[in-house]
């Protein structure tokens, strides 16, 4: 065998081990998780990992007839989930990063809404996440304040 036939089985012996490392290391990289955690009233957590520990009347948003409530989704939202989600009864409000909009509807959407294809998670926008802690504990002096407010 003459070395030129000798460099082409090398090179091509070497294209192809460079081929099969690559092709292997393309399948056991992983995307990077994924980071649900909202930061709602100055609490950051996931909501299927751990909900943050508020007072009694903080914690919990009316139980019947509209409110706002949370819904939060898998990944990056597409319309149609949203249409999916409005079709429920579902009325959405404001997005909140990652993956989530304040929603306006009773608490029967809210539960019906989890059979929804791509939603992670929803649930109540409890009154914690609607205050900031720092003005939780106000006395009673007026002060200057600017409220969002939904007619839904």
């Amino acid at each position: 065998m003459n070395q030129y036939n000798r460099a082409i089985i090398t090179i091509a012996c070497l294209s192809f081990s460079v081929i099969a490392i690559a092709a292997t290391t393309a399948k056991t990289t992983s995307a990077p998780p994924i980071d649900f955690a909202l930061t709602l009233g100055e609490d950051t957590f996931d909501p299927l990992q751990q909900m943050p520990a508020m007072p009694l009347v903080w914690g919990y948003a009316a139980q019947t007839g509209d409110d706002f409530r949370l819904v939060q989704f898998d990944g990056p939202i597409q319309e149609s989930w949203v249409s999916a989600m409005r079709d429920s009864g579902l009325v959405p409000v404001q997005y909140i990063h990652p993956f989530t909009y304040i929603t306006w509807a009773t608490p029967g959407s809210r539960d019906s809404v989890s059979e929804i294809p791509h939603v992670r998670w929803s649930g109540d926008f409890i009154n914690g996440y609607r205050v900031l802690p720092k003005w939780r504990n106000l006395s009673e002096t007026q002060i200057k304040a600017r409220v969002m407010a939904y007619k839904g």
